[in-house]
């Protein structure tokens, strides 16, 4: 079978106007690429940084493992830990009582946060 070929006409300003769709579209596709692209490449850079920062991580641990080696254990006189242990003991208390309070105020900021959300979206519907 033969084909046969149709032939349609086409409004100039049409045509110009899906012309200039098709290129941007074009454009568009090429610039996605590019983006592409450059994240494929920073990706590797980033990959490559990870690696050697972990490299430098195990250097230093070594390094510092073996600093701990070498420095004699320094012990405290019986009387001197006896003195020491209740103040220890009160510091500890102090630091978690502060961490308590802190989470408690997060957990009042967020809920603060939140109920003024809602009291403007209120305000806001009452309008």
């Amino acid at each position: 079978m033969a084909e046969k070929e149709l032939y349609i006409s086409i409004d100039l300003e049409e045509y110009k106007r899906n012309k200039s769709n098709t290129l941007q579209a074009q454009a568009e596709v090429l610039k996605s690429v590019k983006h592409l692209n450059n994240l494929k490449y920073f990706y590797s850079q980033e990959t490559k940084l990870k690696q050697r920062l972990q490299k430098s991580f195990e250097t230093i641990t070594f390094a510092i493992g073996k600093i701990e080696e070498d420095f004699p254990d320094a012990k405290l006189p019986k009387q001197i830990q006896e003195k020491i242990a209740p103040v220890q003991k009160i510091l500890q208390q102090e630091k978690m009582h502060e961490k308590l309070k802190v989470e408690l105020n997060e957990k009042h900021s967020s809920i603060d946060l939140e109920l003024q959300e809602i009291q403007a979206k209120l305000r806001a519907l009452n309008k």
